[in-house]
């Protein structure tokens, strides 16, 4: 009677292993065994309850789960597991509690438990702080600049010259001071006033003035090459277009931005689920290290029983260290897409960790036809091509006109006034002075140049852009199929779990019916951590696929 009284008390332990198959009540598929008065008296154990509560609503609420029902002394561990698990932690503690007093917590405030990081706060922070997206603005600031560079050739210019001879046979003194404005038509007005006195040489006499000086007022304009457009117009319009393309060029990098945060963020909350599954896992070794201890000793199980125990602890020891390691590592890579006001990473607490995943959405319901429609239409990258395509529209539009002969219409008006240089008078009278300039390159080798490398980059441009349609509409399908298949991935997934822990529960009974050891025992429970680790795969699948397809449709 005493040996199957120890016999039911190592069960009773198993059971309380913490292992989510053992439900209170749930069990009603195997029957509940009876207990001595030794195991009345022995301390009773409540298994985890299962954590596949339906979330509030998607990417938003994030609830802890039920509390774990763990009544074991902290005392009654080995000396090297106090070191992992608080000796204080009750008995009530949560995942979340568990998971703060085991995971060494990296940020600097452990006072008061932050909320929460939900992903709303991540892409929030990469928006308005991330470096990359903060280095893609500052090319407004660029193009800004390079648009008042370009308006500079339309700066008024002044122009001033004094030239004199005060020594020779011909002693003169000649200042002049000239104002020139482009127009936008491409011509030029100027105004400007000279005066010469003194001796010129006769072939020189353009040069003299009457005593009061000259004023000058002239005018040119292009009648064909020059006047629709010109060099000047066209480096502004180049420049009015690059600022343009900056808008695209920012809400791309967003949605990049946006997108690797989100994979970085559900790969932080994976971690800290398969840390919660190894934790749990290990507390079942160790728990029922103490009840085979107990039975080796008093001679009723074999040494091999404790020491193959032993070996599992310790590997699932190692595999929490690697999960440890993996955790810290997420909140690292995190940390660089979560920033303060000041714009400097912040190292994501376990306390802020989500202790699961929401719960998916079936994807199969989603409008993918709308969704490629919207892709298309609202996609950064199709709106930069067109604002590209529209800089070298305006290059060809530049060469084109380049073929047309320059022809310029000239006119001068001139008065001098005070007395006159000379008996003649010839500088009084008001003069007035028109013509036409021609110029032509015969072959115009440079112009039809231009015209076909803007043509075959118009060509490329919409090769590209074709290219480009295609490659979102095939982003849009191949994350909406990635989605699906996650998707049906959990289901079955979170079926596999069920199957594996109606196996454990069924290894433990045939533990209790002496038919099994601690061996099948670890197999079975190996078995169940491989199915859990599948579906905590799936969901981090389903989610970051689900991050690819909102990039996809346009939505940050």
């Amino acid at each position: 009677m005493t040996r199957m009284s120890d016999i039911f008390l190592v069960l009773s332990l198993l059971c309380a292993s913490g292992c989510q198959a053992f439900k209170e009540g749930a069990a009603n598929d195997i029957p509940t065994l009876s207990r001595s008065p030794a195991d009345e008296a022995a301390p009773k154990y409540k298994p985890v309850e299962t954590v596949a509560q339906e979330a509030k609503s998607d990417f938003v609420a994030q609830e802890l789960p039920p509390p774990v029902k763990d009544d074991l002394p902290r005392e009654a561990l080995p000396p090297e597991r106090n070191q992992l698990v608080a000796p204080n932690l009750s008995p009530e503690a949560t995942p979340r509690q568990r998971l703060d007093a085991i995971v060494p917590s990296f940020s600097q405030d452990q006072t008061l438990a932050p909320p929460l990081l939900q992903l709303e706060r991540v892409k929030t922070s990469v928006v308005e702080k991330f470096p990359l997206i903060q280095s893609v603005m500052e090319e407004a600031r660029i193009a800004a600049g390079k648009q008042q560079s370009a308006r500079g050739v339309f700066d008024v210019k002044l122009v001033a010259e004094s030239l004199n001879m005060p020594q020779g046979y011909y002693k003169n003194y000649r200042h002049a001071v000239k104002a020139e404005q482009a127009t936008w038509m491409g011509g030029a007005i100027y105004g400007q006033y000279r005066i010469g006195n003194g001796d010129f040489q006769p072939w020189y006499g353009e040069r003299e003035t009457n005593d009061g000086g000259e004023f000058k007022l002239g005018l040119a304009a292009p009648l064909l090459r020059g006047r629709a457009i010109d060099e000047r117009r066209a480096e502004i319009a180049r420049a009015d277009l690059q600022a343009a393309v900056v808008t695209p060029q920012v809400e791309r990098q967003i949605l990049e931005s946006v997108q690797i945060a989100a994979y970085v963020y559900w790969s932080w909350v994976a971690a800290g689920q398969a840390y919660l599954v190894t934790q749990e896992l290990l507390d079942v070794a160790e728990e029922r290290d103490r009840a085979i201890r107990r039975q080796v000793e008093l001679g009723n199980l074999p040494q091999t029983e404790l020491q193959q125990n032993e070996r599992l602890i310790a590997s699932r020891q190692a595999k929490l260290i690697e999960a440890n390691r993996k955790l810290q590592s997420s909140a690292i890579k995190l940390s660089l897409f979560l920033r303060d006001d000041a714009g400097d990473p912040i190292l994501p607490s376990t306390r802020e960790l989500p202790t699961r995943f929401p719960e998916p959405t079936d994807p199969s319901g989603f409008d993918l036809e709308s969704d490629i429609s919207r892709a298309v239409d609202q996609r950064p990258e199709l709106r930069e091509l067109t604002v590209v395509r529209e800089i070298v529209a305006v290059d060809l539009q530049q060469s084109e006109n380049e073929l047309l002969p320059n022809l310029t219409a000239v006119m001068e008006a001139s008065k001098d006034v005070g007395g006159p240089a000379s008996t003649k008078g010839d500088k009084t009278p008001f003069e007035l002075e028109a013509g036409l300039l021609f110029d032509v390159p015969l072959q115009r080798n440079k112009a039809y140049g231009k015209i076909q490398s803007a043509q075959g980059k118009l060509s490329q441009l919409s090769l590209k852009r074709e290219f480009t349609v295609n490659k979102i509409v095939s982003e849009v399908q191949d994350a909406h199929s990635a989605m699906i298949a996650a998707y049906e991935r959990i289901g079955r997934t979170r079926q596999s779990v069920e199957l594996a822990r109606k196996l454990v529960k069924a290894e433990y009974r045939s533990f209790e019916l002496g038919n099994s050891d601690v061996l099948r025992i670890a197999i079975q429970e190996s078995a169940e951590l491989d199915a859990r680790y599948l579906e905590i795969e799936a969901l981090l699948d389903y989610f970051q696929a689900r991050a690819q397809y909102q990039a996809a449709v346009a939505i940050p």
